[in-house]
């Protein structure tokens, strides 16, 4: 399974400038995300769904920490929507 460090590491670039690439951020070439585009797809990467689902919960401040087993319960419970933000406070 390829991952972003694996196209990071092809490309010389950092896994954080793949992420972006891949998620048409506009602080990017459009040159930089089109070579990174085409890397990612000759060596077969998908995106992980539960991965990017963690990237859609929000902390809020001055939350720093959330627990991962809670996250993963969520996922399992399928608790977090696209639509929804989770403020967990400790």
């Amino acid at each position: 399974m390829t991952r972003l460090r694996d196209i990071a590491r092809q490309a010389g670039v950092a896994a954080n400038t793949v992420s972006k690439a891949l998620r048409d951020a506009p602080d990017l070439s459009p040159a930089t995300k089109a070579r990174i585009r085409l890397l990612a797809q000759q060596l077969g990467y998908v995106p992980d769904s539960a991965a990017r689902t963690l990237s859609l919960i929000h902390i809020s401040e001055p939350t720093r920490l959330l627990s991962i087993s809670y996250a993963v319960f969520c996922l399992k419970q399928k608790t977090i929507k696209h639509t929804n933000t989770i403020t967990l406070i400790t």
